[in-house]
């Protein structure tokens, strides 16, 4: 008998022993046919548990993808924290940034706010369901791609120049209820927290260090539970301050080269992707991500992931294609 798929992902990312490379995703699943194929879709999903937990199901239910992962969108967090949420057409987004640090809200009570409740029942559901089988991800925001939400971003950008001393204490302060919404999850039911950090790629290797990189590394590190980094863009030139700050696993883009991931991970963490969710995930070739996968596994990915958020438009056929390539090439010896 084969290992669960709870077993494999989990245990890839911990660096023990598996039957083969997984097939999973640390970023958003939902897709518009799997949302047809069950009866639970947006905008509804995004506000009540129980389509939550049914449309985060789905990845795996319809499309044999090796997880259940909450929530869909990035708005959460930012909300709470001050910017105005709206839901423009199926997708919350932050429509209203505050202006100044001054006006950033820490609240005592984080978790009981905006959304967060949603997602929290939302992962009990899951975990009571799925809990013995598949791994139930939770996923959270990293401090300085919540401040570029809550703030515009070229502003929140441009003050880890000409504002570092601010910028590091605004995202400092941002820690502490971040950390608790995490440890909550993981309450929860959570097999694993992913922190998506959307915009630290942009800071480059300096600035990141001098602003960004600390409250992220505290993050990671008062987390309780598993922890696996989305880092977007290219960060190949700064892939060491990326592994350096702690995480269990780092996932990245296509636009990262996988093996100076592979390189700098090397008895540290493990290494998660980078099948490009657009040009080749929605694409409806299947020798393109045949290629897809057998390049990001030659290049020491070991667990194979869309590079990003999957495209609401892919189909549950490519999904399941990427899975199944997966197993062709990502077979381990016993």
């Amino acid at each position: 008998m084969g290992m669960t798929p709870k077993k494999r992902v989990l245990s890839a990312i911990l660096g023990g022993r598996i039957d083969r490379i997984p097939a999973t995703s640390v970023c958003q699943t939902a897709t518009h046919d799997q949302m047809q194929a069950i009866g639970a879709g947006w905008p509804e999903a995004h506000l009540n548990a129980e389509k939550m937990a049914k449309l985060a199901s789905a990845a795996y239910t319809t499309a044999s993808l090796e997880t259940v992962r909450v929530p869909f969108d990035q708005a959460i967090e930012a909300e709470i924290f001050g910017g105005k949420m709206d839901i423009k057409a199926e997708f919350p987004a932050i429509v209203k940034h505050l202006e100044n640090f001054s006006e950033l809200k820490i609240p005592d009570n984080f978790i009981e706010l905006g959304r967060i409740p949603v997602v929290l029942d939302a992962v009990k559901i899951l975990a009571d369901e799925f809990g013995d089988s598949l791994p139930v991800m939770a996923g959270i925001i990293g401090p300085f791609s919540v401040a570029t939400q809550v703030f515009d971003p070229s502003d929140a950008i441009k003050w880890t120049i000409t504002r570092q001393k601010e910028s590091s204490e605004m995202l400092d302060s941002m820690v502490d209820p971040l950390v608790d919404y995490a440890n909550e999850l993981t309450k929860r039911g959570a097999d694993l927290i992913v922190v998506e950090d959307m915009f630290s790629s942009q800071l480059g290797s300096k600035i990141f260090n001098a602003v960004a990189k600390e409250p992220l590394k505290r993050l990671i590190n008062e987390t309780k539970n598993i922890v696996v980094i989305h880092i977007c863009g290219n960060v190949t030139q700064m892939v060491a301050d990326v592994v350096d700050v702690g995480a269990d696993g780092v996932s990245v883009g296509k636009e990262t080269d996988i093996k100076a991931v592979a390189n700098a991970a090397k008895g540290k963490t493990s290494v998660i992707g980078n099948v490009d969710p657009v040009r080749e995930l929605l694409s409806k070739e299947i020798p393109t991500l045949e290629k897809a996968v057998k390049d990001a596994i030659d290049g020491g990915a070991e667990l194979i992931a869309p590079g990003c958020s999957i495209a609401p438009d892919t189909t549950i056929e490519n999904i399941k294609q990427m899975v199944i390539q997966t197993q062709n090439y990502g077979k381990r010896p016993a």
